[in-house]
């Protein structure tokens, strides 16, 4: 359905590119309570934490898998979503067959988290072949799977290990959220900028994580606060996200993975 990833690096391992390399799966609840599949990929790759993020349990062996071994254990599990994590999904050299795969069952969403280094035109490509098949075939677009972007831009106060590819940004749209990971004040006009720059505020949701600075702003006693403050519609910030349904600022603080919904902590 799609063409291989082709990423700026190559993944590296003695075992065959057909192979993905699966440092973890299982299932649990995210932290909305929703059922998930959770694929943590090999690598070492920085994929930005929030404290009440799912985490594999304890350390085990690394599986080199075939699409046809992990697709059908994926499906077994009966969840309607999956998330690809780790470890850079799109270093793994079949990530995109998987996803292809996986995106065969109706009514299924896959998250795919990404460090914002690699290059994710294969993702837009199947999603664009997915468009393709609601719009020549009886299937409706709540019928068909969903595959969701989650990037990482790693701002220069917090060392990224290389540089972001900011040619993602163009394919990033509904659903899709942009985690920033801020490290200093400069940090945070160089999001403002970044966000300008691509018009991200009217395509996709967006987080802000802060490291090591703007904590003690934060007077939330949830401890599945994440401490990122988020902003309103006039890029004024509110100290949190968007939680409700409706995209409304709450004023809390961001809980999860960064999407524009969840639990607010001031209820």
């Amino acid at each position: 359905m799609a063409d291989e990833c082709t990423c700026d690096e190559q993944k590296e391992t003695h075992e065959p590119e057909e192979y993905l390399a699966v440092a973890h799966r299982f299932v649990a609840e995210d932290e909305y309570g929703e059922p998930t599949c959770f694929i943590f990929f090999d690598g070492d790759e920085r994929i930005a934490p929030f404290p009440n993020m799912v985490q594999p349990e304890e350390e085990g062996e690394v599986e080199h898998l075939l699409v046809e071994e992990l697709a059908p254990w994926v499906n077994e599990q009966g969840v309607d979503h999956v998330v690809l994590t780790g470890g850079e999904p799109m270093k793994q050299g079949m990530c995109c067959s998987l996803i292809a795969n996986l995106s065969l069952c109706p009514g299924r969403t896959i998250e795919v988290e990404t460090n914002g280094i690699s290059q994710i035109d294969p993702i837009a490509q199947l999603r664009q072949s997915l468009a393709i098949m609601s719009a020549f075939s009886a299937t409706t677009a709540d019928d068909l799977a969903k595959v969701l972007i989650t990037m990482d831009h790693w701002l220069p106060g917090t060392e990224p290990l290389a540089p972001m590819c900011d040619t993602n940004y163009v394919l990033l749209g509904e659903g899709d959220t942009v985690r920033f990971i801020a490290a200093t004040e400069e940090d945070l006009q160089e999001m403002e900028k970044v966000i300008a720059d691509n018009d991200l505020e009217s395509r996709c949701d967006l987080c802000l994580i802060q490291v090591g600075f703007g904590d003690e702003d934060c007077d939330c006693e949830d401890d599945g606060c994440c401490g990122g403050h988020h902003h309103d519609e006039d890029r004024e910030c509110c100290g949190g996200h968007h939680h409700d349904e409706d995209h409304e600022c709450c004023g809390g603080h961001g809980h999860g993975r960064g999407h524009g919904h969840g639990k607010c902590c001031e209820e």
